[in-house]
């Protein structure tokens, strides 16, 4: 959202002191008295960016330089901890969700276990659940074998497992996986870097529109909204 309203320093006298903003979109061109004026634009995720500008009578471009918010992307930042590029649970046996409605996204994880220890025994899990918390569509993948397990669960009732080998691999590199999650309604894709299809699932009955993804792993991970 972009807004902007003519500055205190440029305002006719006598005017209101609270004059209030003008809302308009970024790409719209806006025709303007001379004076200055106050540039404010929001978008969600990113601080608020704020500036002034002289409008005279040749055209004007604002440039926006958005910063985005640290951790934008989880329900809860404070259950995350920064290490390098990657983050890391604060609490390894819990779930971290991320926030409402977020539902494409990549999902790139260091491989269960590390580099020093063996992880075929580790695994990554993630779930989709909608709004009301009564179903989840509920996946694992297991180490060295890369098995993916999937399961409907709703209320206490679990359905439509499907088990299977995939190929999570980023490219040549060993030590990282991917997956890319894409949710519509009560359809679940999920593709690795090549685009091909790791899991596609229609969950019956179901709709996670407004709902969340929530992932619990022992690994570094990454999340990067598509």
């Amino acid at each position: 959202m972009l807004k902007f309203r003519k500055s205190r320093w440029s305002r006719p006298t006598g005017a209101s002191p609270e004059t209030q903003f003008t809302e308009t979109t970024p790409s719209e061109k806006v025709s303007l008295q001379p004076g200055q004026y106050e540039i404010e634009a929001e978008a969600p995720g990113y601080q608020k960016f704020t500036t002034t500008v002289n409008v005279a009578k040749e055209d004007v471009t604002v440039s926006l330089h958005l910063k985005q918010l640290a951790d934008f992307e989880f329900e809860d930042p404070k259950q995350i901890a920064h290490e390098g590029q990657w983050l890391k649970s604060k609490t390894p046996g819990k779930f971290i969700s991320l926030r409402p409605s977020l539902l494409s996204t990549n999902l790139v994880f260091e491989r269960p276990g590390g580099r020093t220890f063996p992880w075929e025994k580790k695994k990554v899990e993630w779930t989709i659940e909608n709004a009301a918390h009564s179903a989840r569509v509920q996946y694992s993948l297991e180490g060295q074998s890369e098995k993916l397990t999937r399961r409907l669960v709703v209320g206490q009732d679990a359905s439509n497992q499907k088990e299977g080998k995939v190929d999570t691999l980023i490219g040549s590199q060993k030590d990282s996986i991917s997956l890319h999650i894409r949710v519509e309604g009560g359809h679940v894709k999920i593709v690795n870097d090549k685009e091909t299809v790791i899991d596609d699932f229609n969950a019956p009955g179901q709709d996670f529109s407004n709902g969340r993804i929530s992932i619990r792993t022992e690994s570094h991970f990454v999340v990067r909204e598509q």
